[in-house]
């Protein structure tokens, strides 16, 4: 009986074999067997990186898909295929899972830049598995009247910007207003006017949906507006871009946007300041031309902002290109008259010239123990690659992000426990002021120090030498930022170079976070003027009790002022 039994296993173990060997998919598995050259999963585990991704072409999430089988173990070589029902740009680690049972795939938004959800699904032979993330970023604003008089022909510019405030032409946008809804195209520079004429009485709702965005607006319809509740104590204007290359003879495409912000000493928004905008100096059409409010009035919104474009000319401006003032009162006054002038540049450029930026890598010092020391040099070539020598480079200077945390010591070095990610830069316009939105009522002030983080002043960019900033007969220009010393690693930079020959502007970008000296992080016996980061650090123990790597729960919270 023992040798029957021994020879029936024997006989099952030889058929389970013969039917998970050769012959392709010809024979009949008892279990589970794989097909040629795959391992076969009896389920996916799909995870993402995040939840949303901005709609710039760069930003990506990654997509990472685990084979297992029934009992939770990892599949290797299971074949998997990613799809996803939205326009983007799948880039697939491989076909199918690696020795972990993972495979992955990188998703950006490739040419479409609107928002919206996308579901990317993967597959592998008969199981699917899906997840869904977000594209966010894109804006669509306009330039337009809020208070019109009855019956009066109006029109509404549209404009369209992606996460990186960059025009997106060429994409479908339908506006609900008087009549029927009007159906168009944004142009290259993201821009679509809208027409209407004015009912007689009551007021005009605009609806208009583009890109993934929906903006409604309201227009009042009185001939009289009532005053707005002043004063004003900061009135702002701003352009942007600051610069825009020549239009061709008819042609409308490169605009930029006049941006005017009014705030009370509350700062909060001023509704209903009377605006108008015009240009310093004698600028014929050729130069450029304003494409509402320079004949007549316009109202700020409930936001305290009126919004207008500068529509380029066929030529060149001036080296200093082209002044742009917005005169503006709290009562109705001439447009022949300004009772009030801000005013703002934007250059005008033709043919380019080439800019870079390079650095010798060195953190530099001196007597002034407070700082710490960039070095950069400039260089500037026209379109053949010769140096252009006497070009004037403008140094604009940013913070975009900034650090909570501290140093520890383990021994031999300093090391750095911060954020991430940062905490981003809290005034939003760059205008310097603390704004408060007049709907939501929040403050761009996120933690609440009464004080805008990270202030613009903690960098520094001057010219080497005296008149460094100027290039010499090589086209080169030499720069040197400065930085607090216990500021630095806790703040990251950007700055971007610009010059102008003829009205035509190159530029160049270097981007980064403020260096720490390595012979001051493995200086171990004294503590580096960095240790702590000024803008806060929340933690879960005292600091004495955090040793590097087993630090407590620890937490960063940009809206903290700690």
């Amino acid at each position: 009986m023992k040798t029957l039994t021994t020879r029936i296993a024997a006989l099952g173990l030889s058929l389970l074999v013969a039917a998970c060997s050769g012959g392709g998919n010809s024979g009949t598995c008892l279990f589970s067997c794989p097909p040629p050259g795959g391992g076969v999963a009896a389920s996916l585990d799909v995870a993402r990186s995040g939840s949303e991704i901005k709609g710039n072409g760069s930003d990506s999430i990654t997509i990472t898909v685990t084979a297992l089988d029934k009992d939770r173990n990892v599949v290797a070589n299971a074949p998997v295929t990613f799809v996803a029902d939205s326009n983007v740009v799948i880039t697939p680690s491989g076909t199918a899972t690696d020795a972990t049972g993972k495979v992955t795939a990188v998703i950006t938004t490739g040419s479409d830049h609107s928002n919206r959800t996308v579901t990317v699904k993967a597959t592998s032979n008969s199981l699917a598995s899906s997840t869904t993330f977000a594209v966010t970023g894109t804006v669509l604003t306009n330039t337009l009247l809020t208070v019109v008089p009855p019956n009066s022909a109006q029109d509404v510019r549209y404009h369209l910007v992606d996460a990186t405030g960059q025009p997106i032409g060429n994409v479908a946008i339908n506006v609900d207003g008087v009549g029927a809804t009007v159906q168009g195209t944004t142009d290259l520079n993201g821009d679509f006017t809208y027409s209407y004429t004015a009912p007689a009485s009551g007021f005009v709702t605009l609806v208009a949906s583009a890109g993934g965005v929906s903006l409604t607006t309201v227009v009042t319809l009185n001939s009289t507006v009532t005053a707005p509740a002043g004063p004003v104590s900061i009135a702002a204007i701003s352009i942007n871009p600051t610069t825009v290359n020549v239009n061709t003879q008819g042609s409308i495409t490169n605009t930029a946007e006049i941006r005017t912000n009014f705030l009370n000493d509350l700062n909060e928004p001023v509704q209903n300041v009377r605006v108008t905008f015009g240009f310093d100096g004698n600028v014929t059409a050729i130069d450029g031309s304003i494409a509402a409010g320079s004949s007549s009035l316009l109202l700020s919104g409930t936001d305290g902002i009126v919004r207008s474009q500068f529509i380029a000319g066929t030529r060149a401006s001036v080296v200093n290109g082209i002044t742009v003032h917005a005169c503006w009162d709290l009562n109705d006054f001439d447009v022949a008259t300004c009772p009030h002038k801000i005013t703002a540049v934007v250059k005008v450029v033709d043919q380019p010239i080439n800019v870079a930026v390079g650095t010798d890598g060195l953190i530099h010092t001196d007597a002034n123990v407070q700082f710490y020391y960039l070095q950069y040099a400039v260089q500037v070539t026209d379109v053949t690659g010769q140096p252009k020598s006497g070009v004037s480079i403008v140094v604009e200077r940013d913070l975009p992000y900034y650090y909570k945390g501290f140093y520890l010591s383990d021994g031999i070095v300093w090391n750095q426990i911060r954020a991430n990610p940062p905490c981003p830069n809290e005034d939003v316009d760059r205008n310097g002021f603390i704004n408060v939105d007049a709907v939501t009522g929040n403050s761009e002030d996120a933690n609440g120090t009464t004080t805008l983080e990270p202030p613009l002043s903690d960098i520094s960019v001057s010219p080497l030498t005296a008149g460094s900033n100027v290039t010499d007969a090589s086209g080169h220009a030499y720069f040197q930022m400065s930085y607090f010393r216990n500021k630095a690693s806790w703040e990251s930079f950007a700055l971007k170079f610009s010059g102008v020959v003829s009205g035509s502007e190159g530029s160049a970008y270097v981007s980064g976070v403020t260096p720490v000296p390595a012979t001051v992080l493995k200086a171990i016996d004294a503590d580096p003027p960095f240790k702590v980061s000024t803008f806060g650090v929340l933690t879960g123990a005292p600091l004495s009790q955090v040793t590097v790597g087993s630090p407590p729960k620890t937490q960063f919270l940009c809206t903290s002022p700690n």
